[in-house]
């Protein structure tokens, strides 16, 4: 802004803009001022100017941080996140065993046996279980896989052919002893010890 008080003379775009920034110091703001509160034109353009600058500001929020403005750590962060979240996944898929073998397994009654004399599997395998009941048994026969807590792990049916049963049990077992018996009805019929390891 500029001349003599005769001559109304606007202010220019860069003053509007440091103005609409409020970047302008306390001896340019006073006569910037008085002049917006009488001059319609200069009024009018910084209203555009509030309204570019606006627009900027919110296109600029948008934007993504060069990488030198990032924080340092950021990426680190999220580095480290990554791979520790990849390294605990090929524990949890590599430290447990993944066997999709079946392993067949003829059980003889073992009441009264010792530990040690009890048919052995490998663990983590399925269990195809034939045992012998001796016994003519007309309808099906309930099963049971029990822990050495006494816990049921797997329970199922099968019919006596022959006197021998089939039945496949389909959960992987962990290390430990179990017993698998037969039920007719619920009378139990046989017991059997297995050691998995």
């Amino acid at each position: 802004m500029s001349g003599t008080s005769e001559e109304m003379q606007h202010i220019s775009e860069e003053l509007l803009e440091r103005y609409s920034l409020l970047q302008l110091t306390e001896d340019q703001l006073e006569p910037v001022e008085k002049h917006l509160l009488v001059c319609e034109l200069c009024q009018k353009q910084l209203t555009q100017v509030d309204n570019y600058v606006a627009a900027m500001k919110i296109a600029a929020r948008d934007l993504p941080l060069p990488a030198a403005h990032r924080r340092p750590l950021q990426w680190a962060l999220s580095l480290s996140g990554g791979a520790l979240l990849a390294t605990l996944l090929v524990f949890a898929f590599l430290g447990r065993p993944v066997s999709t073998l079946q392993s067949e397994v003829t059980l003889t009654a073992t009441r009264g046996a010792v530990p040690g004399a009890m048919t052995q599997v490998p663990a983590h395998t399925f269990l195809l279980v034939k045992a012998d009941v001796t016994d003519e048994i007309a309808g099906p026969l309930a099963l049971e896989l029990v822990n050495e807590q006494g816990s049921t792990v797997w329970h199922g049916t099968a019919v006596a052919q022959q006197g021998n049963i089939t039945a496949r049990v389909s959960q992987r077992l962990e290390g430990g002893l179990y017993w698998f018996r037969v039920y007719e009805g619920h009378e139990l019929l046989r017991e059997y010890g297995l050691r998995v390891k």
